[in-house]
């Protein structure tokens, strides 16, 4: 019984907040007085009556909601438009040509909705229609002093990640130039929608401090310098030469856009430590100057010969070690051992098959490792 009262009580309190069968406001019928669009941004969301008050007022205010944020993505996306024909307008011919496309792609993609501060104002039930209405209201002069603390936050991280590429171009480290330009990159993306935002609930132009269009011909003149020279050892019980796993650490190199160099055969006919040695004293037996010699030593070993039914089972795992050497500063910037991982285990009645589908198995573990290991290492963004 006491159930039932407190719903009869729920229904009734959600009925008067919606003021049934009073004069329609203005709002529903389109602009407000109390909310004037010079300081508001209103959205109107409508439900249509289920015999469940409250469920039908809260369906109703989440489509206000929902109207308010399509309508400022809808601006967001006209302002990135124009702003990505003004990026590029600032750059000559040739830099129009090479990266316009690029440079669209990533303004346009940057629309970063953050609405904070938007309230449910009003409510209005339509007794005659069975109508729910509900008013989402942002405020734009504390949305936009939101904003503007984000872009100006966002524009120190930036400046702090080109300065320490620059650094890291200077001394000849690559990878670790180009990881922070990308991280620039990102940041500048979500300024600039944020910048978008701004522009469409203030009504004020606020432009990012920095260039993307700059950034992406940075970033493109990092990836021309750079030549990855990719070597890979592998000592196979059951064949003389083998070359299995070098094409998948190459995929790997070449997924994150790194440009990849064929090992001269001199330097192929060398041990993982001769190999070491002769990066440290600058050999030529690399030819022209890598910048950095991707070096993988791979083992095949035995894992057991069950017989399974009739037939004996040889089986191989595949482990090895790989190292990442800047060959300019002569240092390892990235060192993996796996002696023998389990995912590289196979079995077959010809031990040659087996031994060559666990080569296969170690190229795809090794690979995605080192993948993974290069993304966290250099271009994941950095936890604050």
């Amino acid at each position: 019984m006491k159930s039932k009262y407190f719903w009869l009580l729920t229904v009734f309190i959600v009925l008067a907040a919606c003021s049934p069968g009073s004069k329609k406001p203005d709002w529903v019928r389109g602009k407000s007085a109390s909310y004037p669009e010079a300081h508001y941004l209103l959205g109107l969301g409508m439900s249509q009556d289920t015999g469940n008050p409250s469920d039908d007022q809260a369906q109703a205010e989440q489509n206000a909601r929902a109207n308010l944020a399509r309508q400022v993505k809808t601006r967001i996306q006209s302002q990135l438009n124009a702003r990505a024909e003004e990026e590029l307008e600032r750059r000559g011919p040739e830099e129009q040509r090479r990266f316009s496309q690029r440079v669209r792609s990533e303004v346009t993609s940057s629309v970063s909705i953050e609405l904070e501060g938007v309230e449910i104002v009003e409510n209005y039930f339509d007794e005659k229609t069975g109508t729910y209405y509900a008013l989402a209201a942002l405020d734009r002069a504390k949305s936009g002093a939101l904003l503007a603390e984000k872009i100006d936050e966002l524009e120190k991280q930036i400046g702090s990640y080109i300065e320490l590429a620059g650094k890291k171009m200077d001394s000849r480290e690559l990878l670790s130039g180009l990881g922070y330009v990308m991280k620039a990159e990102a940041l500048l993306k979500k300024q600039t929608g944020l910048c978008a935002q701004a522009m469409v609930i203030t009504g004020r132009d606020m432009e990012p401090g920095f260039s993307l269009a700059e950034l992406v011909r940075r970033e493109d003149e990092l990836r021309n310098r750079m030549v990855i020279m990719v070597i890979a050892l592998e000592k196979n019980p059951q064949a003389a030469e083998s070359r299995v796993i070098e094409p998948y650490l190459v995929g790997a190199l070449n997924s994150l856009g790194l440009a990849v160099k064929e090992a001269p055969e001199k330097a192929r006919g060398l041990s993982g430590q001769e190999l070491k040695a002769a990066i440290e004293a600058g050999s030529t037996v690399f030819g022209s100057e890598p910048s950095y010699v991707l070096l993988g030593v791979f083992q095949v070993k035995p894992a057991g010969t069950p017989r399974i039914g009739k037939n004996l089972y040889h089986f191989f795992k595949t482990g090895g070690e790989i190292s990442l050497i800047d060959f300019a500063n002569k240092k390892t910037v990235l060192n993996l051992v796996e002696p023998a991982p389990e995912v590289t285990k196979a079995g077959k009645p010809d031990p040659a098959q087996a031994a060559s589908l666990s080569l296969e198995l170690a190229g795809n573990f090794f690979s995605q490792l080192l993948l993974e290991q290069l993304n966290q290492k250099f271009f994941a963004p950095e936890s604050k």
